[in-house]
């Protein structure tokens, strides 16, 4: 240890011993503190529980009741956790002591007392008379591949929800090139830190972590009032793009409508009355209203082949129906037909 930072002249094994109960093999919470502040390292509950949990987790062949026998192997836990976790591992244990041993944007959890029941409990610094429910994060795992796209240092409660968040923003992002990527996984780890902020009554650290997530949104163009003339003449090359980036998912504002059938609705009549309109501002002849709908249903038949119709999109489509009533409706009677 004292090879290490300087602080004080004891090795790792001696570390651990002297912050045990040398008959049990617990850990004594009260020697443990006094050779973290000897050594200037934080003292915090919950990552001393997450140590615990994460022995236990690494250890599946130690019954659940006995995991707290096993002192030293937790303590030792504990110190990589401290000395590796980004949030950590700048603490004091004087900032430790100032934060009441508990960490502000952590939680410390503890199973409920039906082991078939997933959900926990989570005790924080605030509201500690208080006990919400989320789920258990234990039950998910941070792999490789996570920590080398939203990087090191995050509790395995920030990775899951970054992850989730990660995923469903993928679904209408599209990421061009690695700097659109970069920009997504930089907006979702500011949006994540907000959310748990949030759920911490903690306002000042979710207003900066909105902030943040906003200003990564515009500079990723993750809004709709962030698409940019380029884009229009470049990445987004029709309506059915605008579409996507404009709607979007949970995190984009919905700007246009969601419309939905009416009885006597026909898309087909309606592009027929939008082509017609422009092909006379133009002094153009009309386009028969038969080659719009041949038209129309020959690329609803190629988008069904291509995507399927899970959706029910062309369920109950009034379109096909209409047809005989609005050929019947726009035929001009030969009285009004004009040099008659």
């Amino acid at each position: 240890m004292f090879a290490l930072d300087k602080k004080i002249n004891i090795c790792k094994d001696c570390f651990g011993k002297s912050s045990i109960n040398p008959d049990t093999g617990e850990v004594d919470i009260e020697k443990f503190k006094v050779v973290l502040r000897q050594a200037d390292k934080p003292f915090y509950l919950d990552n001393l529980q997450s140590s615990i949990n994460q022995y236990q987790k690494e250890h599946s062949d130690v019954p659940a009741d006995e995991v707290k026998y096993h002192g030293e192997g937790i303590i030792k836990l504990y110190m990589k956790n401290t000395n590796t976790l980004r949030q950590l591992s700048h603490k004091t244990y004087a900032d430790s002591e100032a934060d009441g041993f508990v960490q502000k944007n952590s939680t410390v959890l503890k199973k409920t007392g039906d082991k078939t029941n997933h959900s926990l409990k989570k005790i924080t610094k605030q509201k500690s008379d208080d006990e919400v429910i989320i789920l258990d994060e234990e039950e998910f795992e941070v792999t490789k591949d996570m920590i080398d796209l939203f990087g090191e240092g995050y509790t395995r409660l920030e990775y899951k929800k970054m992850v989730k968040k990660y995923k469903e923003m993928s679904e209408t992002y599209v990421i061009q090139t690695n700097i659109h990527k970069e920009a997504l996984v930089t907006y979702v780890r500011f949006k994540v830190k907000e959310e748990l902020a949030t759920a911490r009554d903690d306002v000042a650290e979710a207003q900066k972590w909105y902030t943040a997530a906003q200003n990564a949104a515009e500079q990723g163009k993750l809004t709709a009032k962030s698409i940019s003339k380029e884009d229009l003449q470049g990445g987004l090359v029709n309506f059915s793009d605008i579409f996507k980036m404009v709607e979007g998912t949970k995190e984009r504002i919905k700007i246009f409508p969601e419309f939905k059938y009416q009885p006597k609705d026909a898309a087909d009549f309606i592009i027929w009355c939008y082509i017609n309109y422009e092909r006379n501002l133009n002094n153009m002849p009309e386009v028969s209203y038969k080659d719009i709908y041949h038209f129309y249903d020959e690329k609803k038949k190629e988008y069904v082949e291509m995507y399927g119709d899970p959706y029910g999109i062309f369920n109950d489509d009034p379109t096909e129906e209409n047809r005989p009533a609005i050929e019947k409706f726009i035929t001009v009677p030969p009285e009004f037909r004009d040099g008659d």
